[in-house]
Parts: structure tokens; C-alpha cells; sequence
């Protein structure tokens, strides 16, 4: 193709527009579209349920393992203790010590950042996820860092993030 105009390819059931900035086309899906994906997405949580009551049989069948899980201290959405009690515990006690960086330039950090939400959120986020994933002998570690912590952070600490207008002494709400 010979074009200089990107080829977008439109189906008969999408409709081409651009971008809300203007600067590339965008394929809308239709109606139909929308009706796939939400059946799609219905026998996947059919099928979640299914192994989620699965596991509560198994559960249920391993009733020494669950007295000795009754005797540990709750903690809700973790399937054992957190490390960490909170993402602001983490972030000081782990993520400091861990990656450190040179902030400055095209690299922002808010010594303020519990004021800004999108970092509340994503750091709680990536707080949560390392606390399950962390335990993964496998690839767990590995996993966390591609899909969790190395997204975000670029984007908390980018140019365009959340302390765009911050630095590490002055917070800018």
C-alpha cells in the first residue's frame, strides 16, 4: 500500500473515528459487538464460579489445613498474612529500598503522593499484587514486575503522571 494514511481495517460492524485528541482513527464496536463480549464474558464468570465452588469443596475437605489457617490473623483479600500492612508501608519499607532512582527530570516523584489518587490507587494496586504474587516460587516475582510494577510506576512517575507538576520536596495539587 502506497498510502501515507494508515490502513485501519473496519469491519461492518465497527465504525471509524478519531481519537479524542484527533491524532489517530479508532474502531467503535457496534451493538453486536458489545452483545459477544458481554456473552463472552458471562460463561467466563459462569466458569469461575464453577472453580471457585470447586475450590471451596477442596477447602472444605482440608479441614487441618484450615484450622491452622483460622489460628493466623485476618487478613481480608489476602489469602495469608500480608508483609506489609499497608501499601504505605510497602512503599516506604520496600519500594524505596528496592528500586531506588534518581528523581528529577523526566523522572517525578510526590513525597506527597497519599494526596494524589491515581497513585493511592495504583501503588495499592501494585501493593496487593506483590503480596500474592511474591509468594510464587515460579514466576510469580517475574509476573509482577512485567505486569504490574513496571507499567505503573513509568506511569506514576512519567512526565504526564500524576506528579507531573510535583517534585521530591514541592507537592502541586
Amino acid at each position: 500500500m502506497s498510502s501515507c494514511s494508515p490502513h485501519v481495517p473496519a469491519g461492518p460492524s465497527a465504525s471509524t473515528q478519531l481519537s479524542p485528541r484527533g491524532d489517530h482513527p479508532v474502531n467503535r464496536p457496534s451493538p453486536r459487538d458489545h452483545d459477544a463480549v458481554l456473552a463472552d464474558l458471562d460463561a467466563r464468570l459462569t466458569r469461575l464460579t464453577s472453580d471457585v465452588e470447586d475450590l471451596a469443596s477442596l477447602t472444605r475437605a482440608d479441614a487441618p489445613a484450615a484450622a491452622d489457617a483460622a489460628s493466623q490473623p485476618e487478613s481480608p483479600g489476602f489469602p495469608v498474612p500480608p508483609v506489609y500492612t499497608s501499601a504505605e508501608v510497602w512503599v516506604r519499607e520496600f519500594v524505596f529500598e528496592v528500586f531506588q532512582r534518581p528523581f528529577g527530570g523526566e523522572v517525578r516523584w510526590c513525597a506527597s503522593w497519599q494526596d494524589h489518587p491515581e497513585a493511592v490507587l495504583r501503588l495499592e494496586a501494585m501493593w496487593r499484587a506483590w503480596e500474592v504474587l511474591h509468594q510464587d516460587d515460579g514466576l510469580g516475582l517475574s509476573r509482577w514486575l512485567l505486569s504490574h510494577f513496571d507499567p505503573s510506576f513509568t506511569v506514576l512517575t512519567g512526565r504526564t503522571g500524576p506528579f507531573a507538576r510535583c517534585t521530591v520536596e514541592r507537592h502541586v495539587a
